[in-house]
This record gives C-alpha cells, structure tokens and sequence, in this order.
C-alpha cells in the first residue's frame, strides 16, 4: 500500500501479479465476457494508479478491489445498450449476500437521484468528447467491438484504436472526477 501511494511500480505490478488474474475472473462471471471483464478490471487498476496519492483503504486490499470490480460490472450493466440481453447475477444468492450486502438495500431515494444525476453526466462528458474519439469509444464500449473489429471497420490501426479509447477515459476520467 505505501508503495502505491508512493508511485513505486514495483507496488503496482505486485498488484497487479497479484489480483488481475482473480478480479478478471471474477468481473467474468458477472458481465460473461472475458474480453469485456479484462477492461473493467484494467480501468479500475488504472484509476488507483491516477489516484493513488489520495489512495486509503479501510478494510483488505482484496475487499477493496473485489468490490471495485463488483460496482464496475453493476456500472457496466447501467451504461450497456444490451443490459437485457445479459443475465445478471443472482444477488440474492446467499455468497453475494454475505459478502456486499448493501447490493440488495439500492433503494434509497436519494442514492437514485444521485445515479440519474451520474448517469446524465456521464451521457453529456461522453458526447463531449472529439468526434472521432467518441465513435470509438462508443463503438468499444457500447457496441462491444474489439479493437481489432473497430480498426477493420473504420479503416485504421489496432494502434489508433487504443489512443482514442486510452484519450477517451483520460477525458472522461477527468470530467468525471468529481464523482469518481
């Protein structure tokens, strides 16, 4: 943990070694994608690493990215244009349960008003960004086009792909960090 805080990149690639493999196992079984479970994960490893100067855990690190990749995954569902055709978890399976029980107790009016509020910023920070890097990125995320798909449709490089999505979350990461 102080190396992270630190910026040592020996502490993030122990973290990594360390819980990649298990969190995108884990994303896998909520979004049933592996390639879509590998990004979720990525991000949130990612957004430590930017953030770790303010980084504090309360409980394990385990806890913590566990939980991470869990709001990632229900993040996920949220923003899909094809959340009906994917089967959520069953959250009232006793496992869930036990371990995030806040999971079933979502029914706070206020906790709505803040996620359409989020949800709301999250559509105009996504329209905001430069043409060619919202298609993109909306072709990825929400198209669920591998990159290799998307460089093939619109006729440029694996490369160019990864700039725009990288240049999309650095964007939106920015414009969203008030509520991140």
């Amino acid at each position: 943990m102080e190396g992270l805080v630190k910026g040592e990149e020996a502490a993030y690639m122990q973290l990594y070694d360390c819980h990649y493999v298990v969190l995108c196992k884990y994303a896998q079984q909520w979004v049933g994608d592996h390639f879509i479970a590998e990004n979720i994960v990525q991000n949130i490893i990612l957004r430590i690493w930017n953030s770790r100067k303010n980084f504090h855990i309360e409980k394990s690190l385990r806890y913590f990215l566990m939980r991470a990749v869990r709001n990632g995954c229900i993040d996920y569902f949220k923003c899909s244009t094809t959340a009906h055709e994917i089967k959520m978890p069953n959250l009232n399976d006793e496992s869930d349960a036990t371990f995030y029980p806040e999971i079933s107790k979502d029914d706070y009016p206020y906790g709505k008003l803040l996620e359409q509020e989020l949800e709301h910023r999250i559509i105009s920070a996504v329209n905001s960004l430069p043409p060619q890097t919202r298609k993109i990125f909306k072709k990825s995320r929400f198209g669920h086009l591998k990159y290799n798909e998307i460089a093939e449709e619109m006729g440029i490089s694996v490369n160019t792909v990864k700039y725009h999505i990288s240049q999309a979350l650095n964007m939106l990461h920015e414009s969203l960090k008030r509520f991140l």
